[in-house]
């Protein structure tokens, strides 16, 4: 049958480039990990991130204090932005005739005690 011979082709193709790509890979770890004298994933990670600051200094980039303290600058930003934003709400409240009172004052009807 060649249907059932090309199916059988296609398979073993399939299995053999799988296990390739699987020896291939485990075969490069395990070249990488003993070149570098790492055994676990942690290692690994610590020994890259040295290796590559030596190598290219450029990557250490600025820190902040947001960074000591394990922040990032983009949240810290967002929350002193958010901060402000209140703060305004707070002194200037939406006028009478914006859509948030109108959504307001029809929530305070419709539910009445629980709205607060």
């Amino acid at each position: 049958n060649p249907k059932l011979a090309a199916y059988l082709f296609a398979g073993r193709a399939f299995m053999y480039g799988t296990g390739l790509a699987v020896t291939g890979s485990v075969g490069a770890t395990m070249l990488i990990a003993s070149a570098m004298k790492v055994n676990t994933l942690q290692e690994f990670s610590l020994k890259a991130r040295e290796l590559s600051l030596k190598q290219f200094p450029a990557l250490q980039g600025n820190h902040s204090e947001a960074e000591e303290k394990g922040e990032d600058d983009g949240s810290v930003e967002f929350m002193r932005e958010l901060r402000e934003e209140l703060s305004k709400d707070e002194e200037d409240p939406y006028s009478k005739d914006s859509v948030h009172h109108m959504i307001r004052e029809r929530l305070k009807k419709e539910l009445g005690p629980l709205s607060k």
